[in-house]
């Protein structure tokens, strides 16, 4: 038996089951997915900074481009909105696969 079988069994409701059974299973794999996916998109910045039209960026080539002119704060901010996005984003996909 799982434990969102057994979970369900006592009667716990499917919002509590997930914040308190599941999802601190899952924080190590989310924290890792966060950082394996922000290194990845700082990683193809060569490649993106290669190939982009002029007049369209990706948020890493903005976050470049504010260390390269010395505007830490928006890109620390800005970095942070790229992992904020991404774990809203994971968040959104497990829900999906664990309401099933």
């Amino acid at each position: 038996m799982t434990l969102r079988e057994a979970a369900a069994s006592l009667g716990t409701p499917p919002r509590m089951m997930l914040m308190r059974g599941v999802l601190p299973q899952l924080m190590p794999a989310i924290r890792a997915s966060l950082a394996l996916g922000f290194a990845l998109s700082l990683g193809e910045l060569g490649a993106t900074l290669t190939v982009y039209p002029s007049g369209f960026a990706t948020v890493p080539i903005v976050v470049v481009g504010e260390v390269n002119r010395g505007y830490y704060l928006p890109a620390s901010a800005l970095a942070l909105i790229l992992l904020g996005v991404s774990l809203a984003a994971l968040l959104l996909i497990a829900a999906r696969l664990l309401c099933r």
